[in-house]
């Protein structure tokens, strides 16, 4: 099976790219040109980061200079938003290097410095949060690039900026679709829409017909897609847009492709290969030679598939695109499969996995746990087959369902009849929106020219002021100079020192990770061995008690002496199995890294134990107390897990009690925390075996009363369960006088 991506980079590209955030665009050298003329202010600070966000795409380096230079002035200032729009212009060149943690970090920095004045709300803020949303999705990690877009369109809502409302409410519904949210994708989509077709944005309409028809096709509803990509085709076409219709025509690709139509599907791929080959759009080629290779694998052209796929791998792992990767590699992995070569099949079906695991992406996992379910299938792992197939059959349900496909009917509808119902109102709203937009480019005008003559009249005072400084400065200069030269050679030897010591203290680093390596794989290793060997003992131990309990049926009369030999055989299979299954607990959960936990009602978990426990106590005379308490008390546990904490406490309180004694079990709060007692009359724990109390396989001084067997794990099991649940177990004993066990996990 496969699932296709549309071409949504570009989609976010379309709409991310970054329209200047001062006015309309200004030419490099005529920005550099002004800086000289421009005094050390605001206007400085918007002019260094206007020329930072023109070198963006020429020289990052030159950009992030330009940046730091409008980061220190606005710093010296104390202008908080310049310091977040020149944060901004920073990461957008970090972007451009690839460098994206420092972009992330670039932006998580401009927005703690707005929110610690107060200023989280304003337009800066929308532009961190847009670029830090851009930034996630294009590392393949979509939900926080989703979360960060959200935030994004509530500041340009508040701020009644519609074009930016519109371009956010774009990427975020490119976030959705591919978190498999369509509903949402849609919702966000249609609010794009309504702002384009209100302002007349052709381009922005016809990406967002283009969208749309992914949601669509995802569905398979490949009629109303087709006609989505079909108008989105038009309306770019007639305005010259190639990047569209590169992205319409490769979308159609793909109807063509999913409806079995191959032929049409590969002369449409062929059209949007020339296409993005003039514009240069490498993301583009490798999108289109992995849908390529998907047609040759599906007509058994297996040689061409596969040169397909491993260049549109090469293609992605150049731009560091781990979906990319995963995408090419799980068609690779399909090309083998399909020939019955598995040896070859494995390493590109694992890595594609992997990386889609890593950006967490349901389509690809659906499509890469479902390819290596088949491959365990056929190699004869029945085990690893049935895992990955749990995992397939997981994803595919937030994919498809017929519910999404009927509410995204609903809404396209309700969507129709809305903009029917608003058609009357449209020219009206155009008109004042046109009206307003003049105003505000006639208050422009008037704000630059009176800054422009403002500008000439301080220009001349800055140029006399500049001659009378710049002779002070220079014999400053001289003197500051050497004194930094003297200041330099003290850096250096200090640097050197640094340098060594770093290099020892990564070396001990390295051989530390060795050794926790090493010792990760043995302990691995032996809880492998535990379990493997656990598993093998339990069937012949199972057999045996099962022939002795058919021994016992099919033999009337059996003599007293074979009697009691079988009872002790029954009952040794028994405790060994009951030991086995200890050592299995003990296993499953060091093996989990979490547990699940719930609010889970404490006091009728107790009142079943202790009735279940009362048949067993009896037997030895003993009388289980359980104290009244509140059954509305709830604590965060997993209920499992908390279960057999309580079972093995009152086992054990029971097996090293005498005959005639009481256990009294306990519900109490104390602070924040529910606590559970269980309290036993037996012979206590003497302060030797107290250190080694929670150890596994330790067998104590005190021995149970009735000639019970031990396996010297149920207190190491009671400890794991609780650490795993994060609470706390204790015990208080008096030897000769019996003992306390009180555990205690958060209230809620």
């Amino acid at each position: 099976m496969n699932v296709f991506r549309p071409r949504i980079i570009y989609s976010l590209f379309a709409v991310f790219t970054y329209f200047t955030h001062y006015g309309q665009t200004i030419q490099t050298d005529s920005l550099a040109t002004r800086l000289g003329e421009v005094k050390e202010d605001t206007s400085r600070v918007m002019l260094l980061t206007a020329l930072a966000t023109s070198w963006e795409n020429i020289n990052a380096d030159t950009s992030i200079y330009y940046s730091n230079l409008a980061i220190k002035l606005a710093q010296n200032i104390a202008y908080t938003d310049g310091e977040a729009l020149a944060l901004d212009a920073k990461a957008k060149a970090y972007i451009e290097k690839k460098e994206f943690k420092t972009a992330i970090e670039t932006y998580e920095k401009g927005l703690y410095l707005l929110q610690s004045q107060g200023k989280d709300t304003g337009l800066p803020a929308g532009y961190l949060y847009s670029g830090m949303g851009y930034t996630y999705f294009y590392q393949g990690k979509i939900e926080p690039a989703a979360t960060n877009f959200a935030k994004a369109i509530g500041i340009f809502e508040a701020l009644h900026d519609s074009t930016r409302v519109m371009k956010a409410a774009m990427n975020a519904g490119v976030a959705y679709v591919e978190m498999g949210n369509y509903v949402r994708a849609l919702e966000l989509y249609q609010q794009a829409q309504h702002y384009a077709e209100l302002m007349d944005k052709k381009a922005f309409a016809g990406l967002v017909s283009n969208n749309i028809g992914v949601i669509f096709r995802k569905q398979k509803a490949y009629p109303e897609a087709m006609e989505y990509f079909n108008k989105s085709f038009e309306i770019v076409s007639a305005l010259g847009d190639t990047a569209g219709m590169a992205n319409a025509l490769n979308n159609l690709g793909l109807v063509y492709e999913n409806s079995g139509d191959y032929e049409k599907a590969l002369e449409c791929y062929h059209k949007t290969m020339n296409l993005d080959k003039t514009t240069g759009n490498e993301y583009g080629i490798a999108l289109t030679l992995n849908n390529i290779g998907l047609i040759r694998r599906e007509q058994g052209r297996y040689d061409e598939a596969v040169e397909s796929y491993e260049h549109s791998f090469t293609i992605m792992e150049e731009l560091n695109n781990k979906w990319g990767q995963s995408k090419a590699l799980n068609g690779l992995g399909e090309v083998y499969l399909d020939q019955e070569l598995y040896p070859k099949a494995y390493r590109p079906l694992n890595e594609g996995y992997e990386l889609a695991d890593e950006i967490s992406n349901t389509e690809l996992l659906n499509q890469a746990s479902f390819n290596l379910h088949k491959y365990y299938e056929a190699i004869g792992d029945p085990k690893n087959a049935l895992k990955f197939y749990r995992i397939f059959y997981t994803t595919q349900d937030s994919l498809y369902n017929e519910e999404n496909t009927k509410k995204l009917a609903r809404m396209e509808a309700e969507y129709e009849f809305q903009k029917e119902r608003d058609s009357l109102g449209f020219v009206q709203q155009k008109m004042a929106l046109e009206a307003e937009q003049k105003i505000s480019r006639q208050v422009l005008i008037q704000r630059v020219t009176a800054a422009g003559l403002i500008i000439v009249l301080l220009l001349a005072i800055i140029i006399w002021r500049y001659s009378r400084l710049k002779r002070k400065a220079n014999f400053d200069l001289a003197e500051r100079n050497i004194q930094i030269e003297a200041q330099n050679e003290e850096i250096i030897a200090q640097r050197d020192q640094l340098e060594e010591r770093n290099r020892i203290v990564e070396q001990q680093k390295y051989q530390l990770e060795e050794i926790n390596e090493e010792l990760k794989a043995l302990n691995e290793e032996k809880n492998m061995l535990m379990g493997v060997v656990a598993h093998d003992l339990k069937s012949p131990l199972n057999q045996i008690v099962g022939l002795i309990d058919i021994a016992r049926k099919s033999v009337d009369n059996l003599p007293s002496e074979l009697e009691i030999y079988l009872e002790k055989i029954h009952s040794s299979a028994n405790s060994s199995t009951q030991m086995i299954n200890r050592i299995l607990d003990v296993g499953a959960i060091e093996s989990k890294d979490e547990v699940a936990l719930n609010e889970v009602s404490i006091y009728p978990i107790l009142k079943k134990n202790v009735e279940d426990f009362q048949v067993l106590a009896r037997k030895k005379d003993i009388a289980l107390h359980l104290s009244e308490g509140n059954p509305e008390l709830r604590a965060l546990v997993n209920e499992s897990y908390y279960e057999q904490v309580i079972q093995n406490l009152i086992s054990n309180a029971i097996k090293f009690s005498p005959k005639g004694k009481d256990v009294h079990i306990s519900l109490s709060v104390a602070g924040n925390y529910v606590i559970t007692q269980v309290t036993d009359e037996g012979p206590g724990i003497s302060m030797e075996d107290q250190p080694k109390l929670f150890n596994k396989y330790e067998k104590l001084t005190a021995r149970p009363t009735d000639g019970e067997s031990s396996t010297g794990l149920g207190l190491a099991i009671v400890k794991k369960y609780v650490d795993a649940m994060q609470g706390m177990v204790t015990c208080e004993s008096d030897p000769g006088k019996g003992s306390t066990f009180t555990i205690s996990f958060p209230k809620v």
